[in-house]
């Protein structure tokens, strides 16, 4: 009986664990690409100021 419930909680943890696992990693790409176009934007900014 309580190796069963054992069974359901690692197999539980183990799909938590996965999908934050995949949250975080969606969260990170998602400042990383903000990062970039602030960067991107502020050259564009720059580089038009200079013409």
């Amino acid at each position: 009986m309580w190796h069963h419930l054992d069974s359901i909680y690692t197999n539980l943890f183990e799909k938590a664990k996965r999908i934050i696992c995949g949250i975080i990693t969606i969260l990170e790409t998602g400042f990383i690409i903000l990062y970039f176009a602030k960067k991107l934007n502020l050259l564009k900014e720059v580089g038009f100021l200079k013409k």
